[in-house]
């Protein structure tokens, strides 16, 4: 029997991951019960940026809610960049658009690459200054706000017109079989009142701003742009998986043309870059490229322009006190809802990762 290629493993593993999240999302959702019944936090209890908000927030870090984060870290570190090729949601999407969209126009400068460093430790010193930003570029905070302020209502608005009309108009078959499914749907897959949001619109276009620069570059948003994905690649400068050979073995740039992380250009591979999708293994004509385990873990640090690094700590250190002296700051809002039992409001801005998965479960 044929083994099924690596990069076979890697689709399934994301499409499984993909429906996994999906699925929590719908059951975030109030059913008469104040305890859910799934485990719906589950997408941030293992996102390194969400621990990292918690960390730079005011009080103990919540380790009981956290550990699986620090798991998927020690992951990284031990094998690379896996959870950015094989679990996240965000990847998987772009990797389905790319797929849809065909081979990019064009690349952009590999110096792009560098911001999504800049932004990691520009928002981390905002945070230490006590401006929680983070989550506003962590890709599952992005993931999720898009599907519960944009794309979720309408989906429910889609799902509540086909039962309208399938209830109001006797189509034969298919409106006894869509009657039949509603209470199902109703409990499961349907919002218990029909959600609308303000920011709908704009967080739509952001969203769909990112899955559109496939278009610009594969896995554009992860190669230059996700903090997370930095994060993480810092974790794995020195991880014992690598792929070989790390350089050159004969010029024909195979695996430098299909990577996703532009981690191989054909000279080197950056591990910080590397996706660990396999995809190059399963490309290179002469079958050379594999991953293998080094029992002596080989550094492969991060070659961040020192002057990039500065601008973006002191940009972090400045921006954190212009915006804590915006009048809007200082402006209160007796009428601001909040989760229940949610701590003091400055603490509760510096710790809150703006995912809008309280705006998903809330029923007003």
């Amino acid at each position: 029997m044929k083994r099924p290629a690596p990069r076979s493993l890697r689709r399934l593993s994301q499409s499984f991951c993909l429906a996994i999240f999906l699925w929590l999302f719908l059951q975030t959702e109030y059913r008469g019960l104040d305890q859910l019944a799934w485990p719906v936090s589950l997408l941030f209890r293992i996102d390194p940026l969400a621990a990292l908000a918690d960390a730079l927030a005011p009080g103990p870090f919540h380790w009981t809610l956290l550990w699986p984060a620090l798991v998927v870290v020690v992951i990284a570190a031990l094998l690379g960049r896996v959870f950015c090729g094989w679990v996240c949601p965000m990847g998987t999407l772009l990797d389905g658009c790319g797929a849809l969209s065909g081979k990019p126009r064009r690349g952009v400068s590999r110096g792009w690459r560098y911001i999504k460093y800049y932004l990691l430790f520009g928002l981390t010193v905002a945070g230490l200054f006590g401006v929680q930003q983070l989550g506003l570029f962590d890709p599952l905070s992005i993931f999720l706000r898009s599907l519960t302020l944009s794309l979720y209502p309408v989906w429910n608005w889609l799902l509540n017109g086909i039962y309208d009309i399938a209830y109001n108009v006797d189509i034969p078959l298919l409106s006894d079989a869509l009657n039949a499914s509603y209470p199902w749907a109703r409990d499961h897959v349907m919002a218990f009142v029909p959600p609308s949001f303000e920011l709908a619109l704009f967080t739509l276009v952001l969203f769909t701003a990112i899955l559109l620069l496939e278009k610009l570059e594969r896995r554009f948003w992860c190669r230059n742009l996700c903090p997370l994905g930095a994060l993480l690649g810092l974790c794995s400068v020195a991880a014992p998986l690598r792929r070989e050979p790390s350089g050159d073995c004969g010029g024909c740039r195979t695996c430098a043309e299909a990577c996703r992380g532009a981690a191989a250009d054909g000279t080197r591979l950056r591990a910080s870059e590397c996706l660990v999708c396999l995809d190059c293994s399963d490309y290179c004509p002469s079958s050379r490229a594999r991953f293998v385990w080094q029992g002596r873990p080989v550094l492969s640090p991060v070659d961040l322009p020192r002057r990039g690094l500065l601008t973006a700590l002191a940009a972090g250190a400045v921006t954190a006190p212009v915006i804590r002296t915006l009048p809007a700051a200082a402006r209160q809002n007796d009428y601001l809802v909040r989760p229940p039992g949610a701590v003091a409001e400055e603490e509760f801005l510096r710790r809150c990762i703006r995912c809008g998965e309280c705006m998903k479960v809330c029923i007003g």
